[in-house]
């Protein structure tokens, strides 16, 4: 899967993340056995376009309301029992970094350090599944007893929660 909008280093519009949740969704129903998510002209994704269609969010309903097209996606993600790798080249912050984050597999070309840092700002305001995202990393750096106990503790109350967002 490419993300193909170069001129804004692959940055999701509001329509993207229906589109990018469908792909995830279509994709776990195939026969296809592992899934490369990658961007276009040298850059993975820049998060969420908050340019033209983005008109902000104003209210705390008007944050969630938004927040539902990106946290369906990143649930799609989370739901693939395939093998899912990123292949990041270039920028991945906000919503792009935790992208890559909740693949099974990062492959890293010119990945800017500095960049992944805001983007863990970044993804801190706007949220991509940043709380399962954080899990993730806790599950690189720990035993396996502990991911467990992760894993378990990350189903039960994020995924609940959003869960109930998304329908």
């Amino acid at each position: 899967m490419t993300m193909s909008s170069p001129e804004t280093k692959n940055a999701i519009p509001r329509a993207g993340w229906v589109e990018l949740a469908e792909a995830l969704e279509v994709f776990e129903v195939s026969e296809r056995r592992a899934l490369v998510i990658t961007g276009e002209g040298g850059e993975f994704c820049a998060g969420a376009d908050l340019g033209a269609d983005f008109s902000g969010f104003g209210t705390a309903a008007a944050n969630a309301e938004y927040m539902r097209l990106p946290n369906r996606a990143a649930l799609a993600l989370h739901r693939i029992s395939k093998p899912t790798v990123a292949a990041v080249d270039g920028v991945a912050v906000g919503a792009g970094m935790n992208l890559a984050l909740l693949s099974n597999y990062i492959v890293g070309f010119q990945v800017s350090w500095a960049g992944a840092f805001m983007g863990l700002v970044e993804a801190g305001v706007l949220g991509f599944g940043f709380g399962w995202t954080m899990a993730r990393l806790i599950n690189a750096v720990v035993g396996w007893q502990e991911r467990v106990l992760i894993r378990r503790l990350e189903r039960r109350l994020v995924f609940e929660a959003m869960e109930k967002e998304v329908s």
